[in-house]
């Protein structure tokens, strides 16, 4: 395990993304009516993209409103139904002048209504690799783009612009790349303090997951990987479907006394963590971005990766990546990985070294720069 330099420019067959244009000082935005459509609050980047973006708007003078599908992640199929239904109705009602969408089941339910009931421009988010997505959505998705119901495709890293590929011409010529970008904020906390308040023992490290708990992200391989990181305690924020049966994995492994699960901290609240954390670690196996990954990279701690496309893409800059990035989920090469971050002296300084420029290149202001002049070319 070492940390490696990286070029990802994505193959020459993949298709080409125009990038967002830069902001122009026009406020075709006032007044106007926006409708963000998200599945439902789950914690993790999306929502914290749509707590970053509805407020901007406002502040520009959009009229901003915000339609879950579901009232939570874990419900039945009947009230998922019954959810889409009044999406779908709130859609029609709302006459927006622009809608916004997230996820692809969001994106199929709310641009179909929006353009029966004349809505202009319907603004979508590819927030999932296509392979990540049930067949059912994926298929209507693809219909929809290539069909025109979207005015235009978000996506942020080139990484999803090629898991795009194999897409009609018609679908991909909408995609507009816009990178996340990350709040940052100098944490004020005291972290002897903070170390107690989560009951982390004295002289323990601290490795730090921030993740929707679900198989595709492969908490339990950090888990798995404890028992050989003895000196480590494991900080886990995030909630989801796969909670209970990560509980049980450390309950199995003997080493539930070594994991903390958090719940969902809010964004603001999350840098609290970072600051105390020893590492970040993302086993994820599939990603369009990986939000936490970056946000923990500007607070200069070591980061531990899986080997995904979009993960190396967004930890690398001018070729160079401070991150550890582990081949594959074997239980002993992410243990090799953890322990690496932990004790060498060199990949804990580069990572200190990288962390400003990480928080220059995935800023804030700048993605909201980004977004706020693509709004206005939509709308205009």
């Amino acid at each position: 395990m070492t940390a490696q330099k990286q070029n990802d420019a994505p193959p020459a067959e993949a298709p080409q993304v125009r990038q967002a244009p830069v902001a122009s000082t026009d406020n075709i935005l006032d007044g106007k009516r926006v409708l963000f459509v998200v599945n439902a609050d789950a914690g993790g980047g999306v929502e914290q993209l749509v707590s970053t973006l509805a407020p901007y708007l406002s502040e520009q003078g959009a009229h901003v409103e915000t339609c879950w599908l579901y009232p939570k992640t874990s419900i039945g199929s009947l009230s998922k139904l019954r959810g889409i239904l009044k999406a779908a109705k709130t859609v029609s009602c709302y006459r927006a002048d622009m809608l916004v969408t997230f996820q692809p089941t969001s994106s199929v339910i709310a641009t179909v209504a929006a353009r029966l009931t004349g809505c202009p421009t319907r603004v979508v988010h590819q927030s999932n690799m296509p392979q990540d997505t049930h067949p059912i959505p994926r298929t209507l998705d693809w219909l929809a783009g290539s069909l025109g119901f979207y005015s235009t495709i978000i996506i942020n890293s080139r990484a999803t612009n090629q898991a795009f590929g194999g897409y009609p011409r018609s679908y991909v010529r909408r995609f507009r790349v816009i990178p996340h970008g990350v709040m940052y904020g100098a944490p004020k906390v005291d972290r002897e303090a903070m170390r107690k308040a989560v009951g982390v023992p004295d002289g323990a490290r601290i490795m730090l997951v921030a993740s929707r708990l679900t198989p595709v992200k492969s908490v339990g391989t950090i888990i798995s990987a404890l028992p050989q990181v003895p000196d480590a305690h494991l900080l886990i924020a995030g909630g989801g479907e796969s909670r209970d049966a990560l509980q049980k994995l450390s309950a199995k492994l003997g080493v539930a006394e070594r994991v903390t699960f958090l719940g969902i901290i809010p964004a603001p609240k999350l840098a609290d963590y970072y600051a105390i954390a020893d590492l970040f670690a993302s086993a994820s196996k599939s990603e369009t971005f990986g939000l936490a990954t970056v946000e923990a990279a500007t607070h200069g701690i070591p980061v531990v990766a899986s080997t995904i496309p979009a993960t190396r893409e967004v930890l690398t800059l001018d070729g160079e990546s401070p991150a550890v990035f582990v081949d594959g989920w074997d239980t002993a090469n992410w243990a090799k990985g953890l322990t690496q971050a932990l004790d060498d002296k060199d990949v804990i300084a580069r990572a200190k070294e990288f962390a400003p420029k990480f928080r220059e290149w995935y800023s804030n202001s700048r993605m909201l720069k980004t977004y706020e002049e693509l709004f206005r070319e939509v709308l205009s």
